[in-house]
């Protein structure tokens, strides 16, 4: 009996393990800190100002909606990690603004065609390769803090991933694993 109950519980943490990997949002993240940055101190936080969100020149357009919903979840991870909102007037330890971009990309996969098993196989020299072309949308969300003392960019984070119809029915659980992503590296 106590085989089969330490075999049972090995297969649901297996189970659960596997759920888990099957439920990650897809994101390549990355993050870059300054060499001098004491971010272990920070406590409070703020906006760099009334309009964080960066535009860059000929970039995107972001709908108000999904720039609310970004800044929503980024106050909400850093409290949920311990951070203090405060205002501006308050001088916070940590600044922060965000910036988002889209990207189209192309996938081409080259394949011999004598890799596909046929009945009607050709001679080698008939047989030519096989090119597969797949375009999708690449979409990026960055998140910069920047120490309120110095004004000095301290850390850099980013997440990016293949944009699918899921997130687009549903931006609001893509933008919230983004920033959690994102900020899970700080």
């Amino acid at each position: 009996m106590k085989i089969y109950k330490s075999l049972s519980h090995s297969l649901l943490l297996v189970l659960g393990m596997f759920l888990v990997a099957c439920a990650t949002p897809g994101f390549e993240t990355h993050m870059d800190v300054a060499p001098d940055a004491n971010i272990a101190s920070y406590k409070t936080f703020s906006w760099i100002s009334e309009t964080p969100f960066i535009q860059q020149s000929g970039g995107i357009v972001v709908s108000p909606l999904n720039k609310q919903r970004i800044q929503t979840a980024i106050e909400n991870k850093l409290k949920n990690q311990g951070y203090e909102f405060v205002s501006l007037a308050q001088k916070p330890d940590f600044t922060i603004s965000y910036t988002v971009g889209t990207r189209e990309r192309l996938n081409v996969q080259s394949y011999p065609s004598y890799y596909h098993n046929s009945p009607w196989d050709w001679p080698y020299y008939y047989q030519h390769d096989e090119v597969y072309v797949h375009e999708y949308t690449e979409g990026t969300l960055a998140i910069d803090l920047f120490d309120y003392q110095s004004g000095k960019p301290v850390w850099h984070g980013v997440a990016q991933k293949k944009i699918l119809q899921s997130d687009k029915n549903n931006p609001n659980a893509a933008i919230i694993l983004a920033v959690n992503a994102i900020l899970d590296q700080l």
